[in-house]
């Protein structure tokens, strides 16, 4: 039975269920038949997903509904990481947080990789998708974002691909990673730029009046002493500029837009430091 219908940002399906015992759980299922394979390939890394710090929602069974493919998941009652911060202390942020460190601290490399071409390839794929009229003035993002040593990104083990703290759940002083995506490259560094990108810019509290940016600033100062961070600052500034470029197609919402191009401004400034 369906209890009800959830928030989701893939354009999929989601919704809370209760079985007859009263076990509830989470059903999300594809939007359309050419999406099929991409949330299969979003379950899978779900499912593959490992760490002693961060924990994922059990699959517990996936199939076809009427040709859209589905999965069911564990229901994990609590709130997102945004929601949080907002409501606690440094110090419980602090407690929570350092499961994310240790997240960006302790990963496995597979292999170092050149991902010069398919970062360009991203970059053109995005700005084809702007209209004829406005692409021009984001034409100036493909130097900035290109420019830069793309031979030696470190192939990971895990990555979420869409790492914001919209998809992160605190539940009982654990968390939980949801909403994996499928990703052009499974690289950490993808994870560590929408990390970025969330503290920074404050994405997940778009819709909120109030910001906490006191609290983010706390955050980002644990993320500039993070040594993935030092050692990848211009890359990972790069793919944040890369990050906000590809919502922009997507935005109808013309505030939204101006902030987003705000947010390329600021990240592309050299007066800007992270």
């Amino acid at each position: 039975m369906i209890i009800k219908e959830l928030q989701g940002h893939s354009g999929c399906n989601v919704s809370l269920h209760s079985e007859s015992s009263g076990e509830r759980f989470v059903r999300k299922i594809s939007p359309n038949a050419e999406y099929n394979n991409r949330l299969n390939l979003q379950m899978k890394k779900q499912e593959k997903f490992k760490s002693s710090e961060i924990h994922v929602p059990d699959i517990i069974e996936y199939g076809y509904i009427e040709d859209l493919f589905y999965f069911d998941m564990e229901f994990i009652k609590g709130e997102s990481l945004h929601e949080y911060i907002s409501k606690n202390s440094s110090d419980n942020i602090s407690n929570i947080f350092s499961k994310i460190e240790s997240y960006f601290k302790n990963y496995t490399v597979l292999e170092e990789k050149d991902c010069r071409d398919i970062i360009e390839n991203k970059v053109n794929t995005t700005l084809e998708k702007i209209s004829l009229k406005d692409r021009a003035e984001f034409e100036k993002y493909r130097e900035f974002i290109v420019d830069n040593e793309w031979s030696k990104i470190p192939i990971t083990a895990y990555c979420h691909g869409d790492m914001t703290f919209e998809n992160i759940i605190v539940s009982k002083n654990s968390i939980y990673l949801i909403d994996f995506l499928d990703t052009y490259e499974s690289s950490i560094l993808l994870d560590a730029s929408k990390m970025l990108q969330d503290v920074l810019y404050f994405w997940s509290w778009r819709n909120y009046q109030k910001k906490s940016i006191s609290k983010n600033m706390y955050i980002l100062d644990k993320l500039d002493n993070i040594e993935l961070f030092i050692r990848n600052k211009e890359i990972i500034r790069a793919l944040v500029v890369l990050d906000i470029l590809r919502i922009i197609p997507y935005t109808k919402n013309e505030n939204t837009r101006n902030y987003l191009k705000l947010c390329l401004e600021r990240s592309t400034s050299r007066r800007y430091k992270n």
